[in-house]
């Protein structure tokens, strides 16, 4: 029977979702999904639209949303064979990114849509229910992390490539057929370091301009089994010859700092002490 560490924020988000569904309408006809609309746009004889292609959100009763998390959880613990849990979600106030992000906001990119519907029924639930633990100052990935370095024989459960920077077992639940599987120290590093010359474009983090995460994992294709001072020695010369010295060298550490998880309570104390001075 194992341990199971569980990123309630991805759960939150993926259940949340699957109980609404933007329709877009065209010509009165209704399509439920943006590719069949195109089809229908690009059926012959080609003609222009006739009106205006509008959309609208249809949410589900909120006690499908609840269903959603329920089942999920229900899951996870059962492909997992768990005997013991924790979930951690993130608190709604914000964390030391939002302090330490200067060069643009962080997750500023975020519209009042990019939150389900029904996230914070969700989001009381399973805190009151399934009895999550809140995390301040930091986010949930970051306690995730911690709490599975601590107990390395954990899994780590959660959807978030960002979690794939932290070595040890995993178990991607919107994924069941790829099973359990481990991510050894290397592959943590160097995923870790890719995602710093990339950047993050969903959590607003500026990476290399144009780079991407294709272009980072080339460029880092030679550097697996590498020291951490090997990878930020390289990694931060990329930024300096891309963006000059001083640029690159601000670009390169708060990108670092942005992207990294926290993987100890040490750095959690770290953090906090830096946001209240």
């Amino acid at each position: 029977m194992n341990y199971v560490v569980i990123d309630g924020d991805s759960i939150l988000y993926r259940c949340g979702f699957a109980a609404q569904h933007r329709i877009y309408e065209c010509e009165g006809i209704s399509f439920n999904s943006k590719k069949a609309l195109n089809e229908y746009l690009t059926l012959p004889p080609t003609r222009a639209v006739r009106g205006d292609i509008t959309s609208r959100i249809d949410v589900e009763p909120v006690e499908n949303a609840l269903a959603n998390v329920k089942n999920t959880i229900e899951s996870i613990l059962h492909a997992t064979e768990a005997s013991d849990y924790v979930i951690y979600v993130s608190s709604n106030t914000p964390t030391f990114r939002d302090t330490l992000a200067t060069i643009r906001p962080y997750k500023g990119n975020r519209s009042e849509n990019s939150k389900p519907v029904h996230y914070e029924a969700c989001r009381n639930y399973i805190i009151d229910v399934w009895k999550a633990e809140e995390c301040f100052g930091i986010e949930a990935d970051d306690m995730v992390a911690i709490e599975c370095i601590k107990n390395p024989r954990s899994i780590l459960v959660s959807n978030d490539k960002d979690l794939l920077q932290v070595p040890g077992i995993h178990f991607n639940w919107t994924k069941p057929e790829e099973d359990i599987y481990t991510i050894t120290k290397e592959d943590a590093l160097h995923y870790k370091y890719i995602q710093i010359l990339a950047g993050d474009a969903t959590d607003n983090i500026v990476g290399i301009p144009g780079l991407g995460e294709k272009g980072a994992a080339k460029l880092l294709q030679n550097m697996y089994g590498s020291s951490e001072e090997e990878y930020d020695e390289i990694c931060s010369l990329y930024y300096l010859e891309r963006l000059g010295d001083e640029e690159g060298l601000q670009q390169y550490n708060e990108t670092k700092a942005l992207i990294t998880i926290l993987t100890n309570v040490e750095q959690i104390e770290s953090v906090t002490n830096r946001e209240n001075n």
